[in-house]
This record gives structure tokens, sequence and C-alpha cells, in this order.
């Protein structure tokens, strides 16, 4: 896949003075290092179990807000590439708005039984231990899935070791302001992160090219009963221009990342 000169997300309008270029000297650095020690086998277990059952039996009242948002995330981001992950694929709304380029990975076994039974490419994997080759996605999305983990920059080098030269990678998770709005009200939280977090930990995965920002406004929802048109109109405005004023939802953090 060629890589531009400026590498910005396929959304027109970004500002350069976002990105910034992390010199090879300083952005490689075994994550490894800074692992804790895993759960037990049985804590694990247990674990991914509530998490399958909570997938599968809850979330209606927000899957129409996941629908919109995953469309316009592919539109705006992924649907040039031919091969995407969609890493932590949970209820699949993001899988499912292109199944024949998009490979969901989920360490559910319960979600992956169930959606592979509906004709998606969804295997059971490790955010730790990615099923897939070397070099083998152009794109990769993961969303609300780092702050669950122990060890979020092993998966970060995973998403890094997975996509090809010039591949970008668009990841989503809560920040810091989250903690005055029951960030731990999820049990399986470990921690919120930070823009320079997220900069320096995609950094240390080796990605060349990082920006971490916040997400567009969450007034965008309130477009959602107009229909699919205008909630993809005034998304792509309060991503492109109104957080030139600031306008944006400071409770989650858009890390974009290119090899």
């Amino acid at each position: 896949m060629k890589r531009a000169p400026t590498p910005t997300p396929l959304v027109e309008g970004f500002r350069s003075l976002d990105v910034i270029d992390v010199p090879a000297r300083r952005c490689r650095q075994d994550a490894s290092q800074a692992a804790r020690g895993p759960m037990s086998p049985e804590q694990s277990t247990r674990r991914t179990d509530l998490y399958g059952r909570y997938i599968l039996n809850s979330g209606a009242a927000e899957a129409r807000a996941e629908r919109l948002m995953a469309r316009y995330i592919w539109l705006s981001r992924f649907s040039e590439f031919h091969s995407v992950c969609d890493l932590g694929a949970g209820r699949c709304t993001f899988l499912s708005q292109a199944p024949h380029r998009i490979i969901g990975i989920d360490n559910s076994p319960q979600v992956v039984e169930h959606f592979r039974s509906q004709g998606f490419d969804i295997r059971l994997g490790d955010a730790y231990a990615i099923p897939l080759p070397d070099a083998h996605c152009h794109g990769v999305f993961c969303c609300w899935l780092l702050e669950h983990l122990e060890s979020p920059e092993r998966c970060v080098a995973e998403i890094f070791r997975i996509l090809r030269p010039g591949g970008y990678a668009c990841i989503l998770v809560p920040s810091t302001k989250t903690l005055l709005h029951g960030f731990y009200d999820d049990f399986t939280h470990i921690r919120p992160f930070t823009l320079k977090s997220c900069q320096w930990m995609a950094a240390a995965a080796g990605f060349s090219t990082v920006r971490a920002r916040y997400l567009w406004t969450r007034y965008v929802r309130l477009a959602e009963p107009f229909g699919e048109l205008i909630y993809l109109r005034l998304a792509r405005f309060a991503d492109v221009y109104l957080r030139r004023f600031g306008l944006v939802n400071r409770r989650t953090i858009l890390l974009e990342a290119w090899r």
C-alpha cells in the first residue's frame, strides 16, 4: 500500500500540527518490560465468560448509536483499505460495515460462535497474540479495549506487528476525564489514558507517526433520530471543523498511528 507523504486519515481538513513524527531512536523499546503479571487462568475464564454474556444480552439501547458511529469511522478512515482487523469486535458493529474486508478478533468463545453463525469472519484470539500473520492488514480498528488490559502496550505492539508498512491504526480509549463519570463502575476497567500516554505508547510500539486527540463532540448524537445521512454529515462537520474551536468529547481519546 502506498503511503501518502503526509499521513492523514481519509477525512479532509485535519491540521498537520496535531501530528507528531517520532524519531526511530526513541520509538523502539521493549514494551514487554513494562508488562505486569497476568491474571490466574480461573480469573481470566470467569471474566471472559462475563464479558461474552454482557455483549450478547445487553446493548440494545446503544445499538443504533454504535452502528452510526461505526459507519462514520468506516467511511471516513477505512473504506479504501482492502484488509482491516476489528480488534475486540464485541457486537460487531464495525465488522458489519464491510464483512468481506474486515476480520474480527474477540476473546469470547460465545461472541465468536454467535457472530460466526451469522456469516461474519470473526476469530477467537488474544489481544497479546493476535491470530494474524505479520504485515497482514492495511488497517486496524480497536475500540474500548485497552482500558481493560493489564499491559495495553503489548496489545499496541501486536497491532503494529500485523499492520503492513504504511498501515493505519485507529484506537479509541477513555481519557482520565472519565474518572469523574463512572469509569470504575465497570470493574474490569484498569486504567484510563491521557493524550501523552497514548502518544508514547504507540511510539514505543514502533509507529513512526502518531496523533492523539479527543473525539468529536458527543452532541453529534443529537442527529441520530434524523437518520444516517444527517448523522454522517454532522459527524464529519464536528470531526473536521468543530474541533478547531475546542468542541470535542474530552472523555474519549482518538489515537491514530501510522506504521
